[in-house]
């Protein structure tokens, strides 16, 4: 069992493509884990087998969330300068009204109860 955590590990720092198919990809927050791929240069997420791709921002917030891969395709389509600056307005904005709200309704979008 010992190896297979050892090449599970091993294999998330080296890949550099990812294609989820069938995969009930539903919330943003799903993607997060996905920093832990530190060499992922490419991301594709199927649009008939995840429902993340109904929720318009999905590709900014991959951008948002992910910036630290430096993703150079998501779906097949080249990263452009302008899709991160597209991303840092809109998450820096959200970021923005959200320091501006009182503790408990920022926990109560959170889901959070205090």
């Amino acid at each position: 069992m010992r190896e297979i955590e050892t090449n599970i590990n091993l294999f998330h720092k080296l890949l550099k493509n990812i294609i989820f198919t069938c995969c009930n990809i539903r919330v943003l927050n799903q993607l997060d884990s996905l920093n832990e791929w530190k060499k992922l240069d490419s991301l594709t997420i199927n649009k008939d087998d995840n429902p993340i791709y109904s929720i318009s921002i999905w590709r900014q917030y991959a951008l948002n969330r992910l910036s630290n891969l430096q993703l150079k395709k998501i779906n097949n389509q080249m990263v452009t300068l302008d899709d991160l600056n597209s991303s840092n307005k809109l998450f820096s904005t959200i970021s923005n009204w959200a320091l501006d709200l009182p503790e408990y309704k920022l926990l109560a979008i959170l889901g959070h109860e205090k």
